[in-house]
């Protein structure tokens, strides 16, 4: 949440106001509460805590539209922006078909274990794309 963007605070020269009113920096944010919610709402999921099946919905719907927002995301212009931007849609396309096959799933609609591992896949695949992504 802190270390998405190495020039805005805390760590870096921007501060906390400059921070927030750069859009990109916004975005990041964005983001970070994005997958905090997903996180959350999935653990109370599990525990059984949420139970109406309502609440399944909510974790392909904020991922979808994080996948959406990552192709309209923007770091600048030139040969580095674009390889960021075939990283962010790599992830982007990654994160829609895994949740269309989440919905699949979660539906039983069908018996077939495989569309389970398509989309635990795909989201293992994106966590990679993160672990390595670099501007």
């Amino acid at each position: 949440f802190i270390r998405h963007d190495p020039e805005s605070w805390p760590f870096g020269p921007l501060t906390f106001w400059e921070s927030v009113t750069e859009a990109q920096v916004l975005q990041h944010m964005l983001f970070t509460l994005i997958a905090l919610a997903i996180g959350a709402i999935e653990w109370l999921r599990c525990r059984g805590t949420l139970a109406h099946p309502a609440w399944g919905w909510i974790f392909p719907s904020l991922a979808v539209s994080a996948a959406i927002m990552l192709f309209m995301h923007k770091h600048g212009e030139g040969a580095a922006a674009d390889k960021i931007y075939r990283h962010h849609s790599i992830m982007a396309t990654s994160g829609i078909i895994a949740m269309i096959a989440k919905v699949f799933d979660d539906s039983q609609s069908s018996s077939s274990k495989v569309i389970s591992y398509v989309w635990t896949g795909l989201i293992t695949f994106v966590g990679f794309m993160l672990l390595i992504y670099s501007e």
